[in-house]
């Protein structure tokens, strides 16, 4: 079937957040809830006429001729995998990514920039949240499953893509709807920076600083008072105060 898929074609990428450390706590029952899971992504996948392509050690890449067919098999897979009990390992989080690009096979492989361009979207996202790049958005808008919309989690740079590109989210009562903010690059230079001003006195520093700020304008406004007061009376407030305890 990839054979015949050339031109600007629908992928759909996915993983398990957290896989690595669930096969570290439960490596038999987590060998078990893969192969599932699996089954669950392939079931989705060919009931809307796409195709898996290759796997990764804990998901799967999946090409689609059409976008609204690629976004139908996310949201079958998403509440599949939810509806499914995975024993001692616990709910599985799994992200997706839908991306729609033009691409060209050399060697039965796919080549082009919308491949790698939904792998960097899938790396922003969060397990159980699926994502769709500018361009499938667009072309699923009007077209979308009984009960889905889109909701716009505003403009990111992707990792080694100059031009940021608007994301959007995959919406659905069935499905979770709350998450972190995406994990992009603004995002991770943030993070970075509330990393290191944990390492510093930040909060003591701050107020000893407002504190000498505060007596300082005190100090100034003081000045200015008095300096005014001496223009029309010849004389300053502490010594007009100084002169009426005296005379008191």
């Amino acid at each position: 079937m990839t054979d015949l898929l050339t031109g600007t074609v629908t992928f759909l990428f996915t993983d398990i957040e957290g896989s690595t450390r669930l096969f570290e706590r439960h490596p038999e029952a987590m060998r078990i809830a893969l192969a599932g899971h699996y089954a669950v992504l392939q079931k989705a996948v060919e009931a809307h006429d796409g195709y898996v392509f290759d796997t990764t050690g804990d998901g799967l890449y999946a090409v689609f001729s059409d976008a609204t067919h690629a976004v139908a098999a996310g949201l079958q897979a998403q509440a599949d995998l939810q509806a499914v009990s995975w024993g001692e390992v616990g709910q599985l989080k799994v992200r997706m990514a839908l991306r729609t690009g033009k691409v060209k096979q050399r060697g039965g492989h796919f080549v082009g920039p919308a491949l790698r361009q939904c792998a960097r979207l899938l790396a922003i996202g969060h397990g159980g949240q699926t994502l769709l790049s500018h361009t499938t958005a667009e072309l699923v808008r009007e077209a979308l499953p009984v009960g889905a919309s889109l909701r716009a989690l505003g403009t990111h740079r992707l990792k080694d893509f100059a031009s940021p590109e608007p994301v959007f989210e995959l919406l659905h009562p069935a499905l979770p709807a709350v998450f972190p903010p995406l994990k992009s690059k603004w995002f991770q230079r943030w993070r970075r920076y509330a990393t290191r001003l944990k390492a510093f006195p930040v909060r003591p520093a701050i107020l000893t600083a407002a504190a000498w700020v505060k007596a300082s304008l005190l100090e100034q406004m003081a000045a200015r008072s008095d300096d005014r007061f001496r223009l029309l009376t010849g004389g300053s407030r502490t010594h007009l105060s100084a002169a009426a305890k005296g005379c008191s």
